[in-house]
């Protein structure tokens, strides 16, 4: 199973998607969020 989350950007309510969601993931399976983050130096 792949559960990909992509509604909101903020960390508190990316933090919460994953509290909530996390749960129902089965062991072997994926959770992820579409929000990537660069640092350029």
């Amino acid at each position: 199973m792949l559960v990909l989350l992509d509604s909101g950007h903020t960390r508190d309510h990316i933090l919460a998607e994953l509290r909530a969601y996390g749960p129902l993931v089965s062991p072997g399976s994926y959770i992820g969020h579409s929000t990537t983050s660069y640092t350029l130096t």
